[in-house]
């Protein structure tokens, strides 16, 4: 399979979410901030480790804020958060692929707002 393949077949057994069935995942809160149309420009903070299994082989997975970070079946066991804090010549040699799933409605709305403050009462 190619890495495309691989990306959106994950991508569908996920539902889009990149995040398998069993997962770990840091205990980080946050507070939910919504643009004008109700719909939440936050995303969650917590690093998501999973793996998927697609074809007979073992994905590892790391879902953090927008992004997932899949990686090759032979780096299944280093797919945690602290591969992501580590050495980035070693993280791209373990990864297969990162995926940018943050919508452009967000990265708008932050645009505009990039000099605010937010206020909490």
């Amino acid at each position: 399979m190619t890495t495309e393949q691989i990306v959106n077949a994950i991508r569908n057994a996920t539902n889009g979410t990149f995040i398998g069935e069993s997962y770990t995942k840091t205990l980080m809160s946050w507070i939910r901030i919504y643009d004008e149309e109700g719909r939440e420009v936050t995303c969650d903070p917590n690093y998501i480790n999973s793996t998927i299994n697609i074809a007979g082989t073992e994905y590892g997975v790391i879902k953090h804020k927008w992004k997932a970070y899949i990686f090759k079946p032979e780096y299944k066991d280093n797919a945690n958060r602290f591969a992501l804090w580590g050495d980035e010549n070693k993280l791209n040699e373990m990864v297969l692929a990162v995926v940018d799933d943050e919508p452009d409605y967000v990265k708008a709305y932050w645009d505009k707002h990039k000099n605010e403050t937010v206020k909490f009462d």
